[in-house]
Parts: structure tokens; C-alpha cells; sequence
């Protein structure tokens, strides 16, 4: 991971992960949400490529967006009510988060096929850092794995922190400092995680020389 995609991982991971409810039924929809916006983004990019030319491609397609964003609200909102309503304005985040790992302000004179397998490379390492979120929230500060319904969310219990003597530490990673610290450690350990993979690969390359 390049230093300005680890700053793109924080920038994101604050701006949509951080203000969502730590249940992994929520993190759920939100990137199922967010990998539907990148393809769809994709799409009308390149159709509007051939009509519209310069900074009115971005203006547009923006707005192609947003109106998309708007109808796949609808549509979650009679497929899951409660969660779609408890997510509120934070179900909005995804079309700035799409614009950013689909790279949909920038002109790569790609093809099709090319520019959803680059985008689909980042929103899916971006969707397994969000799941993992979501999950290590969900279980340690419920001590349950929450999963959509049409009747709201179903649980699986793990553990019962609530009659715990720990009780208070799954109220803390419930909150929104909790969160914090959680996305800091979990950045870490996918940094850490890619410069041993890089030094690994760079030592490869020397050793095949």
C-alpha cells in the first residue's frame, strides 16, 4: 500500500466507518452500498466520457450519483427499514467514498474492463478493512455478530459482556472513541503488514537478479 493510499484508508475510515452504529449489520449495508455506487460510477463515467468533455463530466456524473444514491436508499428502505433509517444521512457517505477509491474525478483513459478491475481492487481492499472493522466492533464491544433482516437485525450471541465484570470495556469500543482506536490499530497492522510484503517482494527481485 502506497503512502497516499494509506492516506486515503484513514481519510475514509474517519469520515464513513467512524459515525456508523459498531454493528457489523450496518457495516454490511453501508459497503454493499459503497461497491454498488464504484460500479455504477464506473459506468456512467464512461458514458458520460462521450457525450461531455472537461469539468462538466465531473459535475454530471456527480449528479448521477447522488441520484443513484437516492434510489438504492428506496430500494434498502424496503429491503431493511430499520437499519436504512438508524443509518440516517451516514448512507450518503458511500458517494464520496466511491469517488475516491474509483478515481471517478480523475480522466485514466482506460478501458471498461480495465477501470472496474483498478476500482474493484481498491473498494474490495477497502470493503475487507471496513467488514473487519464492523466484526471486531461488533464482537467485542456486544460480544454478538450481527447480520440485515427485513425485521431488523439478527444476532448471533458470542458472549454475554453485558452481565460481564468487563461490561464497561464493551461500552468504550461501542463508542465513537473506541472506534478511533480501533481503526488506528487496525491501520497499523495493515501498514506494518505491507512493508514486511514489500521488503519480501524486494528481496525476491534482488535474489532473482
Amino acid at each position: 500500500m502506497k503512502k497516499s493510499e494509506l492516506s486515503f484508508f484513514i481519510t475514509l475510515s474517519l469520515a464513513m466507518l467512524v459515525p456508523v452504529p459498531g454493528r457489523l449489520a450496518y457495516g454490511i449495508i453501508l459497503i454493499l452500498f459503497l461497491n454498488i455506487l464504484v460500479l455504477t460510477g464506473i459506468l456512467f463515467k464512461k458514458l458520460i466520457s462521450f457525450f461531455f468533455s472537461g469539468e462538466l463530466q465531473n459535475v454530471i456524473l456527480c449528479a448521477l450519483m447522488i441520484s443513484t444514491c437516492v434510489l438504492f436508499r428506496q430500494i434498502f428502505l424496503i429491503l431493511f427499514p430499520l437499519q436504512t433509517f438508524i443509518l440516517g444521512i451516514t448512507i450518503f457517505m458511500p458517494v464520496l467514498t466511491s469517488f475516491v477509491l474509483g478515481r471517478l474525478y480523475v480522466n485514466r483513459n482506460l478501458s471498461v474492463a480495465a477501470e472496474l478491475k483498478a476500482s474493484l481492487k481498491s473498494s474490495t481492499g477497502f470493503s475487507l478493512f471496513s467488514i473487519l472493522f464492523f466484526a471486531l466492533r461488533d464482537i467485542i464491544g456486544y460480544g454478538t455478530l450481527s447480520f440485515p433482516s427485513g425485521m431488523g437485525i439478527t444476532e448471533i450471541k458470542l458472549f454475554d459482556i453485558a452481565s460481564s465484570e468487563i461490561s464497561f470495556l464493551g461500552m468504550f469500543w461501542a463508542s465513537v472513541p473506541g472506534a478511533l482506536i480501533l481503526i488506528a490499530i487496525e491501520i497499523l497492522v495493515v501498514a506494518s503488514i505491507n512493508r514486511n510484503l514489500n521488503i519480501i517482494e524486494s528481496l525476491n527481485r534482488r535474489g532473482g537478479e
